[in-house]
């Protein structure tokens, strides 16, 4: 595979936070007949005019300042606690994520005088800020509503009791906030069927929750629902929102009280006690939803779960549906939406939702490093995969349950997404996206204006797609300043420097990481899998790794698959693999071993597939090894 040099400059800033806020001016082409999908206010770009972001811009470097101070002087009076609770509190703004807040952080009790003394600068210097970003919000807002709306809930992360703040989004806060109440169903659910009092019942602010689980699980998806919902709002404003109302609601004196969103039935959410009574039901209504842990029924305006520890990523991908379904500000309640065409951003924003992540203060939606990227970075970069424009924008809901090629698409359409959420493209995307979508929702076709970003033919969209999967070094400078753990790495093609591959070194929990066709060197690769703890699947295809691979990859007692193909590995360098306890699967595609490494293939109890194709391996010895 020849891996082509990276195009287009994907800066990242790490703390920069009024970056997420200033204003450019960007239009799709009309959609459908005539409608027309504007980008008014993109979070990534410039205008002569920035009054309020940048004032903001000049607080928060002001309040990172003052946080700095603080951590520095707790050390010097042993509070180490305190001072890295107080390093933590400042969130790193990255361009490729959104960073999502809700008033729900909790900050550590007092319990020496100097540390309440910390404490009472800490809460001074968060309300000041927080003062500062409510004249930001009030700036800002008759230009642009979203970026408005989600400063108004990064204020309340710094001061919930704001009272401008809390006026205008009381009844959002309070559902956030609220601690779910518990009730015994007391009417038979027949569509469930479900006898009175055999199940609980919540009924909050924006849910209709039915349950036959256990109460502790029913009262977390109850609050979880909440959550999520809110967290929605601030990445999808735009979708959801009239326009002007949050302008009319902070231009008062005295901020005016808005009911967010416009008043619709409640979502209705079903939790299954388990897997067979969720298959029970489904049964008779889809089929095809029977691998999944949830699904959204648009017929039934339901999404229906079960308890599970996978729960987390199907809840948010299919309450994703079903927000968007049933929130979207021109619901058209006639049409399904992409029955006639444009399923692939349907799926690939729910997918996009997947990445939504809570940290130890804040939520992030979005990165280079969501788990839905890596297989697209591997499919688009290493496969070369690209989907032609007229069959992915003419694509149905039926002609993807048909598609054998099913998986790949769902790929393809998270890679899509992410690359346009994600700005990823060279120009901001992120808000005319957004807006496309609530177009959807309202019945207009989108067809290829979602697509045109990407570029003017195939040849050039294609390139661009594969540039905005690279991972580059402001990438891994946001992600180690994250201080995340990631489970999945796929870094095919990747050019970086010997500082980036140093840092990525530190994710030690990752279970599949692929360096294929990359520049990471040996002292890089050997120090990274010396510290891995649970590493599953190694690729170093296309480099001159085999040797450090194989020997590395012996002491890997977790390790079930290796791809050495195009590696130059010999069969003496393969011996380094004698009797691996778990490996299972092993790619030798076009490397120099002969019928020799059939004695190393022997010693491993668990192999099961091995891949000879290009070798000088004859086919007899392999085929007498096989059988």
């Amino acid at each position: 595979m020849a891996v082509r040099p990276k195009t287009l400059a994907l800066l990242a800033a790490a703390f920069v936070i009024a970056a997420s806020f200033q204003v450019t001016t960007t239009t799709f082409e009309a959609l459908g007949a005539g409608a027309q999908v504007s980008d008014p206010a993109q979070e990534n770009g410039s205008t002569e005019d920035n009054a309020g972001f940048d004032e903001l811009e000049a607080a928060t470097v002001k309040f990172q300042a003052e946080l700095a101070r603080l951590a520095e002087i707790c050390d010097s009076l042993n509070l180490h606690a305190e001072a890295a609770y107080t390093r933590k509190w400042s969130v790193p703004q990255r361009t490729d994520q959104l960073a999502l807040y809700l008033p729900l952080a909790e900050v550590p009790e007092a319990k020496t005088p100097n540390a309440a003394r910390w404490l009472k600068h800490f809460h001074a210097a968060r309300q000041s800020y927080a003062e500062a970003l409510f004249v930001a919000a009030k700036s800002v807002v008759a230009r642009d509503e979203a970026a408005a709306y989600r400063i108004l809930w990064r204020l309340l992360r710094e001061n919930p009791d704001h009272p401008g703040a809390r006026k205008v989004l009381s009844g959002l806060v309070a559902s956030a906030t609220a601690n779910p109440r518990l009730r015994k169903g007391t009417a038979a659910l027949s569509d469930l069927g479900w006898a009175p009092r055999s199940y609980y019942s919540v009924n909050s602010r924006h849910f209709n929750l039915v349950s036959n689980a256990d109460s502790d699980s029913t009262k977390v998806l109850a609050a979880q629902l909440e959550q999520t919902f809110v967290l929605w709002t601030q990445i999808f404003y735009s979708a959801w929102a009239e326009p002007g109302t949050l302008a009319a609601g902070l231009s008062k004196a005295d901020p005016v009280t808005i009911n967010f969103p416009r008043n619709r039935d409640k979502f209705r959410v079903v939790l299954m006690k388990d897997r067979e009574s969720y298959l029970e039901l489904l049964g008779a209504s889809e089929e095809a939803a029977g691998a999944s842990v949830g699904y959204y029924w648009p017929a039934g305006k339901q999404s229906i779960f079960y308890a599970s520890d996978e729960l987390e990523l199907t809840l948010n991908h299919e309450l994703t549906h079903q927000f968007f379904a049933e929130s979207a500000r021109e619901l058209d309640k006639k049409s399904t939406v992409g029955e006639s065409g444009d399923y692939w951003i349907v799926e690939g924003i729910a997918m996009y939702m997947e990445s939504l992540s809570r940290h130890e203060n804040h939520w992030t939606v979005g990165g280079w490093e969501s788990a839905r990227l890596q297989t697209a970075r591997y499919r688009g970069v290493r496969d070369g995969f690209w989907i032609p424009t007229e069959r992915l924008s003419s694509s149905t809901l039926e002609g993807w349950k048909a598609d054998p090629q099913i998986s790949l698409l769902y790929t393809h359409a998270a890679g899509l997404t992410h690359a346009l959420m994600d700005d990823r493209l060279g120009k901001p995307t992120r808000s005319a996206t957004i807006s496309a979508i609530g177009a959807l929702y309202a019945g207009r076709r989108l067809g290829k204006t979602l697509l045109q970003p990407f570029g003017i033919d195939e040849t050039t969209s294609k390139n661009n797609y594969q540039d905005a999967l690279l991972v580059t070094d402001a990438d891994v400078i946001g992600l180690s300043e994250s201080k995340k753990q990631v489970d999945e790495l796929v870094l095919v093609g990747s050019r970086l420097t010997a500082d980036s591959w140093n840092d990525l070194t530190a994710q030690s929990q990752v279970r599949w990481l692929d360096v294929s066709f990359s520049n990471v060197s040996e002292q890089a690769l050997a120090r990274w899998l010396s510290g891995s703890q649970k590493l599953e699947r190694l690729s170093v295809e296309g480099t001159q790794l085999s040797g450090v691979a194989a020997a590395s990859g012996r002491k890997l007692q977790t390790l079930t698959e290796l791809d050495l193909s195009d590696t130059g590995l010999t069969d003496a360098q393969l011996q380094a693999l004698q009797g691996h306890p778990t490996l299972e699967v092993l790619w030798l595609t076009r490397t120099q071993v002969t019928d020799e490494a059939l004695s190393t293939i022997r010693s491993l109890p668990q192999i099961r597939l091995v891949d000879v194709t290009g070798t000088a391996a004859t086919s007899t010895a392999w085929q007498q090894w096989r059988q």
